[in-house]
């Protein structure tokens, strides 16, 4: 129950359904599923598919401290991105790399950073585009733009700008905002889709309800 919970909150095999998806890992920590809550608190955790809330209530909050604590992955996650602890690469991508094939998800998003700047391993563009492909096709949002990013600026894959804007529109409808503010500036300039000003308005709007002082102010002078 909770893998088809996951594949409704990603959208992979089906189509996306973050109700739906939470309703069923409710059911199964219902049943006693300790998975479910670690699933279900980290995405209160991310504010993936839910509004953020870390303490949204103590039971999934004190499972994800446990999560955070005990799992291997999250230590390195906590290392890398200095999560109540000190940053350390090197100690991070050693862990990540060890645990990658069961949290491909998140362990493809942060290698593929860790590559694209040299963050405990040699700067690698090729590597950094593999990896984010793979947290893409797990249903990454942030990785999904990152694909996109790279194909249509030929960054360790060749140019496919059409491809590049198939995977923004990906993140862009899960609301990833820098993927909303992509698709305004390519339907404002008319570069690989049709220029569609009033198309551009729209992607500029969601993106600024979202915090984009970017698209905010692309928006403001197309007014």
């Amino acid at each position: 129950m909770t893998s088809l919970a996951k594949m409704y909150s990603d959208g992979v095999g089906v189509g996306k359904d973050c109700n739906k998806s939470i309703e069923l890992l409710k059911k199964a920590i219902n049943n006693g599923d300790p998975n479910a809550t670690k699933v279900l608190a980290g995405m209160y955790y991310e504010g993936f598919c839910v509004v953020k809330n870390i303490s949204c209530s103590s039971e999934l909050y004190e499972s994800l401290n446990r999560y955070l604590e005990e799992d291997d992955f999250y230590i390195g996650e906590r290392s890398f991105w200095g999560i109540g602890v000190d940053i350390d690469y090197d100690k991070a991508v050693k862990i990540i790399k060890k645990n990658y094939e069961s949290s491909v998800y998140s362990a493809g998003y942060t290698l593929g950073i860790a590559y694209a700047y040299g963050y405990g391993v040699e700067k690698d563009y090729e590597k950094m585009y593999k990896y984010f492909l793979e947290s893409a096709m797990a249903g990454n949002n942030k990785s999904q733009f990152n694909v996109g990013f790279c194909l249509y600026n030929g960054m360790g894959v060749q140019v496919d700008q059409k491809k590049a804007v198939e995977w923004v529109m990906r993140a862009a409808n899960k609301n990833h905002v820098k993927s909303l503010a992509f698709m305004g500036d390519i339907h404002m300039t008319g570069e690989v889709v049709e220029k569609d000003i009033e198309k551009a308005k729209e992607y500029y709007q969601k993106a600024s309800e979202r915090g984009s002082e970017k698209a905010k102010k692309r928006l403001e002078s197309l007014q």
